[in-house]
């Protein structure tokens, strides 16, 4: 079997892998194998040049080509992990509707897309009634702290 049908063997193989893994690392030896295929069909008889290549084209698209490819493929495009609201951090600035008293200094309950939850008053002496419409300014835990809308 000729050397450079084996490279291009193991750069397939290695694309399969790659395929089947995150992080476009072994595709960088791909990009090596398949520089040493072409040399190799080149001048067959180099095989100590053949592996330096692999090398060294190994190492350039690790350095070069992988942080190019994974910040063209990334999803979250520059955001941090700060930058993403949570399930109750999205509730913020939503209506909900009183299901049980919120009392003064109290909790009562509020319901949301047919969930209920806990809920305070952000006025602490204000008492909130059955049935009233608040608007929902923040959370603690689990507990929701409302406004009358």
């Amino acid at each position: 079997m000729e050397i450079w049908l084996i490279w291009t063997l193991a750069a397939l193989l290695l694309i399969l892998v790659e395929i089947l893994t995150p992080g476009f690392a072994v595709a960088c030896l791909s990009i090596g194998c398949l520089c040493s295929a072409v040399l190799s069909a080149i001048a067959p008889e180099t095989l100590n040049w053949q592996l330096g290549l692999f090398v060294f084209a190994s190492l350039i698209s690790f350095i070069f080509v992988r942080p190019f490819a994974l910040k063209l493929l990334s999803k979250r495009e520059g955001k941090k992990f700060q930058d993403y609201s949570s399930n109750m951090g999205s509730l913020i600035g939503r209506t909900a509707v009183v299901t049980e008293c919120i009392e003064a200094e109290g909790l009562g309950r509020v319901k949301v897309d047919g969930d209920e939850w806990q809920a305070k008053c952000s006025d602490p002496a204000m008492q909130i009634a059955v049935g009233q419409k608040v608007e929902i300014e923040s959370y603690e835990s689990i507990i929701l702290t409302v406004k009358i809308k």
